[in-house]
């Protein structure tokens, strides 16, 4: 109810998009800071469709993050891992 009064509300429109925005910087850090002792040179197309994917399954097809980190946990699991 709050967040539908102050979408309306010019300045609270401005406020919200800026919290958004504040959001997303900070998620898009933390992915990076966790996957990023992970990302080898060899591994970096991997890495880059799990990304892909992820984006795509949230962004596009409206799939719950919570979905999508549970099922990239679970073909991450199974996958093999190659050693360089």
């Amino acid at each position: 109810m709050l967040f539908d009064q102050w979408s309306h509300n010019p300045a609270g429109g401005i406020a919200i998009r800026g919290a958004m925005a504040a959001v997303v910087g900070i998620t898009v850090m933390t992915c990076w800071t966790i996957s990023k002792p992970y990302i080898k040179r060899t591994n970096w197309l991997r890495q880059l469709l799990f990304i892909g994917a992820a984006f795509t399954f949230n962004a596009f097809l409206s799939i719950a993050p919570v979905r999508v980190l549970l099922v990239a946990a679970i073909v991450g699991f199974f996958l093999p891992v190659r050693e360089p």
